[in-house]
């Protein structure tokens, strides 16, 4: 962990933060904490295409796979040898070869411009357009024929229509769709299937379309996505799967400057980039076109070689957007994402970045991703009664449940930018390397946690590029952390930071051991050996401790 110490300034910069730390008053305390559980990763039986998946991540550039007596091994290689190997793996399993897929459809492409090209000729199988009697296309097999662009292509239409229970495929050279919307307003895609092509279903400038109970997969191409919105609102994608897209840059979904979206009872993994990106484009003009009330629930993102679910705008705006977006992401799962070892440039299961404000993360499980949650640069985000745990980094680099983080030395115009207000409550982080990285944040709250059983740090709070952190972390029960190193503990608060740590309990009633830690020598001298809880390391930094609770927060952790 990084940690230059600047003297020039040291006393300005605590006198300011100190100004604006916000202290909290105590609670009582009576019952216990639950038990963590014994959970070991890979302990579960793998099934033969986990056992064969290639893994791939930048420089260096590194794969994964799993041999069958369970062992995880890493291989070096460029990343056009890792692809041309996975894309060769699908072409093993007849799941990219379109020459032989050309003529086995039972309809041609079909093309919809307006609301009177919805005919026989065009697929139309029955149905007026209207709300209770919606055009039909359905039972259609639609096979790239070496000319049309897209399978179903519908444009510039307000009149109601179900896509159902068809297939579309081999749509693979660039650019190239299954399903294409454009202007499209009242449609909807039910119990059908996109594969093979160069991405499944892609949807623009469209409004109050429903895709439900689909499959989006195997679709082959350096954009390649399952499914693709961009510039929409009210789209409602539910009980569908989005799987082994497979390119460089390859989502399950992507919903590019789209708002009032809802992603449901859906699973997207084993894709190549994210397993959900939510993200806008380049300033001036966009920043009004962040993507805002969007709600993901009852989801599994997972196996995917990024992140699971990613939230991404430029970082290099001129301008900053303050406001909220009020996103959600409630009661899903997301693990087994970003396991791209290398030079600590792992990815996350879920990842908030670049002025994504106001998101609300709640009763969710994140386990066993290289890291848990990273939100930087991002502000009045709130991880609410959620699971944390098992997110380990293979490496050297050290893995978290949660990183809080502002922006590193370059990102904007080589400034530095605090992560504010940002909240941690009510959840259980255990078995990770860290529990809690809070790093370059100002007011952020972490309270009725319980952090316990981290191998590093339950709670590390540090400053990266010289910019302080002031936290308030209170009413946790932080026990049984810190116990793979020298410096391990249940916190490590370092140089320039501001940390009111009052009213938690450390795992004893006579409070934590105590010592400073002197980071360029990596040497602990004790303050206060004799405390049986956790242990606190601490360096130049204002520490509020005492009082401390002598029983466990009685609801702290997941509700």
């Amino acid at each position: 962990m990084q940690n230059p110490y600047v003297k020039n300034g040291l006393a300005f910069v605590i006198i300011i933060l100190f100004i604006g730390l916000t202290l909290t008053p105590g609670v009582n305390a009576n019952i216990e904490t639950s038990t963590a559980p014994n959970l070991n990763k890979h302990s579960q039986k793998l099934t033969e295409e986990e056992l064969y998946e290639l893994r791939y991540v930048d420089i260096p550039m590194r794969y994964r796979y799993i041999t069958e007596d369970g062992q995880i091994h890493t291989v070096t290689k460029s990343r056009s040898e890792v692809l041309a190997e996975r894309a060769q793996y699908y072409e093993e399993k007849d799941l990219s070869l379109i020459s032989t897929n050309i003529g086995n459809g039972n309809h041609s492409p079909i093309y919809i411009d307006g609301n009177d090209d919805f005919t026989e000729e065009n697929g139309v199988t029955g149905g007026s357009g209207t709300e209770n009697d919606p055009y039909i296309i359905e039972n259609w097999v639609i096979v790239y024929d070496g000319v049309a662009e897209n399978g179903i292509f519908i444009t510039n239409t307000d009149a109601y229509f179900i896509i159902r229970n068809c297939t579309v495929r081999s749509f693979t050279p660039e650019g190239y769709l299954g399903i294409r919307f454009n202007n499209v307003k009242n449609g909807r895609i039910e119990d059908t299937e996109a594969f093979w092509n160069y991405a499944g279903i892609g949807i623009w400038d469209s409004e109050y379309v429903t895709i439900f109970n689909c499959t989006s997969h195997d679709n082959k191409g350096w954009y390649a996505r399952g499914v693709f919105c961009s510039s929409c609102s009210n789209i409602t994608i539910s009980s569908c799967e989005f799987y082994n897209n497979n390119g460089e840059t390859a989502n399950g979904i992507e919903l590019y400057r789209c708002s009032y979206c809802v992603i449901e009872n859906t699973s997207s993994f084993n894709n190549d980039w994210h397993g959900l990106e939510i993200g806008h484009g380049h300033p001036p003009e966009d920043f009004q076109n962040l993507c805002k009330h969007n709600i993901i629930r009852d989801c599994k993102f997972y196996k995917n070689l990024l992140n699971g679910i990613c939230f991404y705008s430029n970082r290099r705006l001129f301008f900053k957007y303050k406001g909220p977006s009020y996103n959600q992401i409630i009661r899903c799962e997301v693990y087994d994402n970003g396991h791209c070892p290398g030079d600590g440039n792992g990815f996350e299961g879920i990842r908030i970045d670049g002025y994504y404000n106001g998101v609300v993360i709640e009763d969710c499980d994140i386990h066993d991703n290289e890291y848990g949650i990273t939100i930087s640069v991002s502000s009045y985000n709130i991880i609410r009664n959620c699971r944390i745990y098992n997110n380990i980094d293979e490496t050297d680099y050290i893995g978290w449940g949660v990183l809080i983080g502002g922006v590193f030395l370059g990102e904007i115009l080589g400034a530095g930018e605090w992560a504010v207000n940002n909240e941690i409550v009510n959840c259980d982080i255990y078995n990770n390397e860290m529990g809690i990285w809070l790093c370059e944040t100002f007011k952020s709250n972490v309270h009725k946690n319980n952090i316990y059983n981290n191998s590093f740090f339950g709670i590390a709070v540090d400053n990266f590029n010289g910019i302080s952190a002031a936290v308030n972390i209170n009413y946790n029960n932080i026990y049984d952390n810190g116990f793979e190193t020298n410096y391990a503990c249940g916190m490590m608060i370092l140089e320039r930071s501001i940390c009111d740590a009052r009213y938690n309990w450390w795992g004893a009633d006579n409070g934590p051991k105590i010592f400073w830690y002197i980071y360029s020598k990596n040497i602990c001298i004790p303050l206060r050996p004799w405390g049986d809880g956790d242990r606190i390391g601490r360096g130049r930094c204002i520490l509020f401790l005492r009082p401390w609770e002598k029983e466990p927060i009685p609801d702290a952790g997941r509700q």
